[in-house]
């Protein structure tokens, strides 16, 4: 789910095949286990459950390991039952600790390590080096970046090039963050190079604007990152020196620009960080609030409730991805008919997933039948909000040089609807893979399945 930029998301892309990587060696031994011949039962509740790691983490201070682990011993005992706590700190490469929970792919990663490693012993997949740490890239500009754009503060480009980097921005953050409607973005852009550069009532505009290309430049073919990153550092400088001391719509506008640049960027902790500031900013606002939003005039409470969506998407992608609470709460029914947004729903799904399932960390059939009948109506009418999401049915769409492109936003959609099956699935799949290993477990041959070397094509367990 979720390519938020096309060129973008590097560290996406890394979990994606550290994750693909665990899923080849996790096939190979079911095949030698006969794990497809095996029926999981569900039961009343099930309690989290995988293979009891060795330790914590293998990297950090000792005086942070033992107090994990005093807390752990004591939060088995009284809630789970002996089940270990998957949600763990690893590192962000520059020394800090940073929170990672059940949900995020890192922590299905480590759970397949932890079932390898415990069936066939230390292998090369099991003791990677970079198992423990949360990698991130650098900002191009390491020195600091207020000076530098005081000094050297970049030029708009001129109007045509602007329109193609907002192209390339309404293409990349098509139906995932349809924060502007497409021709008022356009008219608005025209309008901005029809007035003085240095004008001070447009600070608010320019800002905006600027975080724009900048989202444009990096998501674009070519090569212009040092291009991105000078028009990101001075809509972000415009938006702490003219916005963020007074709460209004631009501030949550311009930090959820800042949030996509910065995930774009495959920096996502400080992504984490200016996201919270947007959402408090919206509830401060009221945003949050459907019944709220319908005493504006038509046209501000489309805006309004547009920002809500956006910042839904963020959320629950972020929360997901990291393992970490949602910042955001529903009060709206999702299901209804009424401009029935598919998008919304499925965000209703992750919410419901994280904060019944994965925060609890037990799985209740209520829970299950609940989500499932979720799953099933949205499966059933998500073609009737697609209007409403500004989504085109087609799979494919015509670009303006009469060539045909994906259609970005329905795999979008369609890509996060998987993502919460999966979600669902995985504790019951963790805890029945690990109790089937543990009772079956032949270690010479889970052995040589560990180092056979990979099969040309791709293995039938994965379809």
């Amino acid at each position: 789910m979720l390519a938020l930029h096309a060129n973008g998301a590097k560290s996406a892309v890394m979990d994606a095949n550290r994750v693909v990587a665990a899923l080849h060696v996790a096939s190979r031994m079911s095949a030698a286990l006969s794990l497809h011949h095996y029926r999981p039962v569900i039961r009343k509740t099930h309690v989290w459950a995988a293979p009891v790691p060795s330790q914590v983490s293998d990297h950090g201070p000792p005086s942070l390991i033992s107090n994990l682990g005093h807390d752990l011993d004591k939060d088995h005992s009284a809630a789970f039952d002996g089940s270990p706590q998957l949600s763990r700190l690893v590192e962000d490469g520059h020394g800090k600790f940073v929170f990672i929970g059940d949900a995020a792919n890192l922590s299905f990663l480590q759970i397949i390590r932890r079932l390898v490693r415990d069936s066939v012993g230390p292998c090369a997949f099991t003791e990677n080096a970079l198992q423990n740490l949360m990698i991130e890239a650098k900002p191009l500009s390491a020195s600091d970046w207020i000076a530098e754009i005081m000094g050297n503060r970049p030029t708009r480009p001129d109007v045509e090039h602007a329109h193609y980097l907002l192209s390339w921005h309404l293409r990349s953050t098509s139906c995932v963050l349809n924060l502007f409607e497409e021709n008022e973005i356009r008219q608005s852009l025209t309008s901005w190079y029809e007035t003085v550069p240095d004008d001070p009532e447009q600070k608010v505009s320019v800002a905006v604007f600027f975080l724009i290309l900048a989202i444009g430049a990096q998501t674009r073919p070519e090569n212009r990152d040092t291009e991105a990153e000078q028009y990101f550092n001075y809509g972000r400088f415009l938006t702490v020196s003219n916005i963020m001391d007074d709460i209004s719509i631009s501030a949550i506008q311009s930090n959820i620009l800042i949030t996509m640049y910065l995930l774009g960027a495959s920096r996502r902790n400080a992504a984490f960080m200016y996201l919270g500031s947007a959402v408090r900013a919206a509830y401060a606002l009221g945003i949050h609030r459907h019944d709220i939003n319908k005493h504006f005039k038509r046209s501000d409470y489309l805006m309004r409730e547009r920002l809500w969506k956006v910042l839904r998407v963020l959320d629950l992608f972020m929360s997901t991805s990291l393992g970490r609470p949602p910042s955001t709460h529903e009060t709206r029914d999702t299901s209804c008919d009424d401009n029935y947004s598919a998008s919304n729903d499925l965000c209703a799904i992750f919410e419901d997933i994280l904060t019944n399932i994965y925060s609890q960390r037990k799985m209740m059939t209520s829970d299950l039948e609940r989500i499932s009948e979720h799953h099933r109506q949205w499966a059933n009418k998500f073609a009737t909000g697609l209007f409403t999401d500004s989504i085109n049915p087609s799979k494919f769409l015509d670009t303006d040089d009469g060539q045909e492109t994906p259609n970005i936003s329905l795999c979008h959609l369609k890509e996060a609807y998987y993502w919460t099956i999966m979600l669902l699935a995985r504790p019951s799949l963790t805890q029945s893979t690990a109790k089937y290993m543990s009772k079956n477990t032949n270690g010479e041959t889970l052995r040589e399945e560990c180092y056979k070397r990979p099969r040309s094509g791709p293995s039938p367990f994965l379809y």
